[in-house]
């Protein structure tokens, strides 16, 4: 998966941007439900899900996956990578999820 600058993708280009990771601990859960940002439907292909932790600006942890606006509900598979092997921070985000319903 390709990482971009969000400053160089127009509006039809990219849907969401997110800050600094929520200071509320538990559970966070973000949506897209295939419209842009005028409400309108996206056109039909794929996209793509990144979800970063960083902890102590340090080590981080990346959950990448992809989908199509065609694939049935279900689950999207998500695989993680950590920045540096870092034993005691690779449980920084556990239980991350994508679902298509």
């Amino acid at each position: 998966m390709k990482t971009v600058k969000a400053e160089s993708l127009s509006d039809q280009q990219l849907d969401g941007v997110t800050g600094a990771t929520p200071q509320a601990n538990g559970k966070q859960i973000f949506t897209w439900d295939f419209t842009d940002q005028q409400g309108k439907k996206v056109k039909d292909g794929k996209y793509c899900v990144k979800v970063e932790a960083t902890l102590y600006q340090a080590s981080s942890i990346v959950y990448t996956g992809s989908f199509s606006s065609k694939d049935k509900a279900g689950s999207v598979m998500l695989t993680s990578k950590l920045s540096e092997p870092d034993e005691g921070h690779k449980d920084m985000i556990t239980d991350v999820k994508a679902v298509i319903k």
